[in-house]
């Protein structure tokens, strides 16, 4: 039996997109809602707008704590690490008020989540980076290819600290690709869209945000025995003055 799910890009402070979401997926009887990260910053939105959402966020995953799938982007990894992580949109303040936050719920956020061959990040798993950081480690050799990318991911979150490799592995995660100012592979939380479509880790399909784009994008990649399907999904993202990007549309779903 197919499960339906919701996926709901880059929100960045809007608290008006998240309420559309969660009216959304209580409405419509979805089996599972995916953020896909990016809850803080936007270009005129105060540090205080930042934990608000991010305090409304926390509440919602522990009202559907098996349902709510809560991804991290890279403006969360910038407010919640610092420096380490810095990104364009980072601000001291918002640094220090939403730190804690993020410490006291580390369990309720993932860099990646996988159901049968869909894999689910917030920018996208790039080929090359796959390969330059040598993921799949043997104790996940029997989980299918996409839970395997996914495991060790959420382990780099979860064992940085305890662990050398996932230390590496989590500080890996702030490669950033040529499209957004680097000189190395793309990260899950960095992939620019043009990166992605031109080098996708294969055999797996992927739902992403990161790049703002119109309305929910679709790309294909054909493989010998197999099609590949991209979808691009951060519809919520605006200019500088405010306007509208996308139509703030969500993603639906059924696997």
């Amino acid at each position: 039996m197919k499960k339906r799910f919701l996926v709901c890009g880059d929100l960045h402070t809007k608290y008006d997109i998240l309420l559309r979401a969660i009216n959304k997926f209580e409405t419509e009887k979805f089996d599972k809602i995916i953020f896909l990260g990016d809850y803080c910053d936007d270009w005129n939105a105060s540090p205080e707008a930042s934990r608000e959402l991010l305090e409304h966020l926390i509440e919602f995953k522990n009202k559907y704590p098996n349902q709510c799938i809560l991804l991290l982007g890279n403006h969360d990894l910038s407010e919640w690490f610092g420096r380490d992580f810095i990104c364009s949109g980072y601000n001291s303040i918002t640094h220090i008020i939403c730190k804690d936050l993020f410490d006291k719920n580390e369990n309720l956020f993932q860099i990646a989540y996988s159901y049968k061959d869909w894999l689910f990040t917030h920018a996208g798993v790039h080929n090359s980076w796959l390969k330059d950081i040598r993921l799949l480690d043997e104790q996940f050799k029997e989980m299918k290819y996409s839970y395997r990318i996914s495991a060790e991911l959420n382990l780099s979150l979860s064992e940085r600290n305890n662990d050398i490799k996932y230390n590496r592995l989590f500080k890996a995660l702030n490669s950033v690709g040529g499209y957004r100012g680097g000189f190395s592979s793309p990260s899950p939380i960095w992939t620019d869209y043009k990166e992605l479509i031109s080098n996708p880790a294969p055999y797996i399909n992927q739902v992403v945000g990161h790049t703002p784009v119109k309305t929910i994008v679709s790309h294909t990649i054909k493989r010998e025995n197999k099609k590949d399907i991209l979808y691009f999904c951060d519809t919520h993202s605006t200019y500088t003055d405010g306007e509208n990007i996308g139509d703030n549309s969500f993603l639906e779903l059924e696997i």
